[in-house]
């Protein structure tokens, strides 16, 4: 293998199992910095059904690792084909592209089924980026699971949702203590949240 070859021919020969997925593959391409980029994007909007080596997890690596907006694409594409079972890579990979990431994914959001929404949710939350329209999903996200709304607006941090989360905590009856806690522990996350923003 010709480690000096494109980017785009680099990815095909591993598509194609001539050549390994290895530490040298990675350097040929990273070393290249931005400059490899383009050749990823390409290859990445590209359909590999019939290639006999899925490179879809390497692929998510290296836009990881060069933080590019150029990823988003491919990355809500892994998302938009099992939203209920986003791997931890895909969801590292897009939060940190933060406000690039916004728009795409609450255009995601809205297009998928009530039942296939947590997990997009998440990752908006995990954004950090106060948006009314985000706010919106979370507390529709808390009427439809408790739970993992919960979750969601802990980590969201948001003061808005407080007023919501001190509501649904006075209907809660005091024996369904595993509801309660959790009401109480996205309560205690936002005021945390709150108090170290400054």
């Amino acid at each position: 293998m010709d480690y000096q070859a494109s980017v785009y021919e680099l990815l095909t020969a591993a598509a194609h199992a001539r050549a390994g997925v290895d530490r040298r593959w990675l350097h040929a391409i990273l070393d290249r910095g931005a400059d490899a980029i383009p050749d990823l994007a390409r290859f990445a909007a590209e359909t590999h059904l019939d290639d006999p080596i899925d490179l879809e997890e390497p692929l998510v690596h290296l836009f990881r690792y060069l933080h590019t907006p150029a990823a988003i694409p491919f990355l809500l594409d892994a998302i938009r084909r099992d939203p209920n079972d986003v791997p931890d890579e895909v969801v590292d990979a897009i939060v940190p592209l933060g406000a690039d990431a916004l728009e795409p994914l609450l255009d995601l959001y809205r297009s998928l089924e009530e039942d296939q929404g947590d997990e997009v949710a998440f990752i908006l939350a995990a954004l950090h980026i106060r948006d009314p329209r985000v706010l919106e999903i979370l507390l529709d996200r808390l009427e439809y699971d408790v739970f993992e709304g919960t979750i969601a607006l802990g980590l969201y941090g948001d003061p808005a949702a407080i007023p919501r989360l001190e509501q649904m905590l006075a209907s809660i009856p005091e024996v369904d203590t595993r509801l309660r806690q959790s009401v109480t522990s996205a309560l205690a996350d936002i005021r945390t949240a709150s108090e170290e923003a400054p």
